[in-house]
């Protein structure tokens, strides 16, 4: 659809939904590049081994959560469109929790990323 302009397109999930973007964006993924987007927004996702996103990419996940591993996100490493935010003390899902210091912090970073990467 050319009215659609793909610089101004993000994703954002939580959980299994990030996650279904990294494979989705990967750029090992066959047919990973055949939509643009400006970037990807991942809360509390399983960074998959060998995970290279190609848009641009901000995960952020609580430093306790017991359901997806954050050490395997730190992992993610040489690649310049990724960045991790760990979220000392909290756990997985801590943005349902509006008024908890990390996710006011998460919606004031995921602002900032889409106004750094809008073009």
């Amino acid at each position: 659809m050319p009215e659609i302009d793909p610089k101004r397109i993000f994703l954002q999930g939580y959980s299994y939904g990030a996650t279904s973007f990294f494979f989705a964006t990967d750029a090992k993924t066959l047919g990973a590049h055949d939509t643009q987007i400006a970037g990807v927004i991942a809360f509390y996702p399983y960074c998959y081994d060998n995970v290279v996103p190609s848009p641009p990419t901000l995960v952020l996940i609580g430093e306790k959560d017991r359901v997806v591993s954050v050490g395997m996100c730190q992992a993610v490493k040489g690649n310049p469109n990724f960045d991790v935010v760990v979220y000392r003390g909290a756990f997985h899902a801590f943005a349902l929790m509006m008024d908890s210091k990390a996710a006011l912090d998460a919606q004031q970073r995921t602002d900032a990323f889409i106004d750094a990467h809008m073009k």
